[in-house]
């Protein structure tokens, strides 16, 4: 799982520093960061038996000036989420106005349902269902949330007889990358069409090999792939969290399965 660098750092320094008093100091703001109430010097000097100047400088260790950045990054990172990496602020409107903001999200959603389901139906997907039906192997990369929904769809694809793997690890997806042949099909997602380790997935596979991705619309190297499967939400009118493109991309899965089972005759 990826998690923001900052308690990263604290982590390492809970593992390998060698200041008992700064291990206890990370191993308390790691079990205690979302509260802000305990987000104060005096009170982890405390609870952790240390000075106030022990708290402050491991913040300095941190490479912040000071406990007052630390307290404000770690306030930061309570109120957000990791996706694709990056921290993704939660608005606090979504709060303060969740009626209309629960309005709005169901016209969006099911604005983006229509819209989606139409450009799948212009899609020719006969030759991307030979294609899978064909394969020696189907490999399906992903991180994340982009992971999470598409568990579902690989379970479904091994009930229909579908050789497929399915990994999220990046050590382990190497390790596959060193087996993959023209023979097979490797599937990526990216629900922000701007995953890093995604691109360089497609940097190491060899070009003869085919190559699928469901992503966001904006994506800066779509050239790589043999098919690229848009994700058409308006989800950015709303917030910045992928939940409606997360249920997007179970809606194009579902219909790959679809048009897939009855390639196959399986229904």
């Amino acid at each position: 799982m990826l998690k923001h660098g900052l308690i990263k750092d604290i982590e390492d320094i809970y593992y390998d520093d060698k200041s008992e008093d700064d291990k206890k100091i990370a191993a308390f703001l790691l079990e205690n960061f979302k509260n802000k109430k305990v987000l104060n010097i005096s009170v982890i000097a405390e609870k952790c038996n240390v000075s106030p100047t022990k708290v402050t400088r491991f913040s300095d260790k941190l490479g912040l000036k000071g406990f007052k950045e630390l307290k404000l990054r770690l306030n930061d990172i309570a109120k957000s989420v990791i996706i694709d990496g990056e921290l993704v602020d939660v608005n606090d409107n979504v709060v303060q106005k969740k009626e209309v903001f629960f309005d709005n999200y169901n016209v969006i959603l099911v604005r983006s349902q229509k819209r989606q389901f139409e450009y799948l139906k212009s899609i020719q997907m006969a030759p991307i269902i030979k294609n899978l039906l064909r394969a020696k192997n189907v490999y399906l990369f992903a991180f994340n949330l982009s992971y999470n929904v598409s568990k579902n769809f690989v379970q479904r694809l091994k009930w229909s007889g579908i050789n497929i793997i399915s990994e999220s690890d990046i050590i382990s997806i190497d390790t596959y990358l060193n087996l993959i042949t023209q023979e097979d099909i490797v599937v990526l997602i990216t629900i922000s069409g701007k995953n890093n380790f995604i691109k360089e997935i497609t940097e190491k596979i060899d070009m003869k090999t085919k190559l699928y991705c469901i992503g966001g619309e904006i994506c800066n190297f779509k050239e790589r792939f043999d098919y690229y499967f848009d994700i058409k939400a308006e989800e950015d009118l709303l917030w910045n969290i992928n939940s409606i493109r997360a249920q997007m991309v179970i809606q194009i899965l579902d219909f790959i399965h679809i048009n897939l089972l009855i390639e196959s005759n399986l229904i």
